[in-house]
């Protein structure tokens, strides 16, 4: 209470308001802020996650280091580990996927920490997916980008995301997307052109054997359609969309 009251106190005084996302201005409306609100992206440098020659060979090296199997496909999970990301959805998405598909094709790893970490490794056990799910722990910011450039599908369940930047990281990486919808993800995902969603466990599963089984020519143009679509949140479209304000 006492922090809501303080956001709009301030943002009543404010001569111009900016929010990253349709889903922050509607939460701004709700508090009981009444003036206009400007939705401008945050801006990012999506240079480090572009596919160079000499980072694919660093992402290599890691792979080796982390010992991640060469010859299967990899789901990648990464962020804070925290309840509030849903990592479970996709631990048992991938469980009722597992049930019909060989284990030997696919491993998903956990890139990250945080308070739920425990818990989910718990319910690995449970689920008796130690050779199919791999939580590798907190990382070097520096190694994040070699992390996408070594997986084949990006999958998160999240819908607490006020933006999406690891959504984006992904896109720019080339690396094929699959998340649960969230209206947050609208503007930044657009199904079956540059990414894909899922509503809940068992279509997670069923999402996830079409992507793995999509034709070449089509993940590429997948992926190309998504490198395309992140400009409007890059750098220099945030500087011009700041000057307009």
């Amino acid at each position: 209470w006492a922090i809501r009251e303080f956001d709009k106190a301030c943002m009543n005084r404010a001569n111009e308001i900016i929010s990253p996302s349709e889903k922050t201005k509607i939460y701004i409306k709700s508090i009981g802020v009444e003036k206009y609100i400007n939705i401008v992206p945050t801006g990012f440098d999506f240079t480090r996650f572009l596919k160079t020659e000499e980072h694919y060979k660093k992402a290599l090296e890691i792979k080796k280091e982390y010992k991640i199997p060469e010859n299967k496909k990899i789901l990648l999970c990464l962020g804070r580990i925290a309840q509030e990301k849903s990592f479970d959805v996709i631990i048992h998405g991938y469980s009722n996927y597992l049930k019909t598909h060989d284990k030997n094709e696919t491993i998903l790893i956990f890139v990250g920490d945080g308070p739920d970490r425990a818990s989910l490794e718990e319910l690995v056990k449970e689920l008796k997916l130690e050779n199919n799910i791999v939580f590798l722990g907190k990382v070097n910011n520096s190694l994040v980008p070699y992390f996408y450039m070594i997986s084949d599908v990006f999958v998160n369940a999240s819908i607490s995301e006020t933006q999406g930047l690891t959504f984006m990281e992904a896109m720019a990486s080339s690396l094929l997307v699959l998340c649960r919808f969230d209206n947050n993800l609208v503007g930044v995902i657009d199904n079956n052109k540059t990414g894909f969603f899922f509503q809940d466990i068992n279509d997670f599963s069923n999402k996830l054997d079409y992507v793995l089984n999509l034709d070449e020519s089509a993940k590429d143009k997948i992926k190309q359609n998504a490198f395309n679509s992140i400009d409007a949140f890059s750098e220099k479209t945030f500087y011009n969309n700041i000057i307009e304000v």
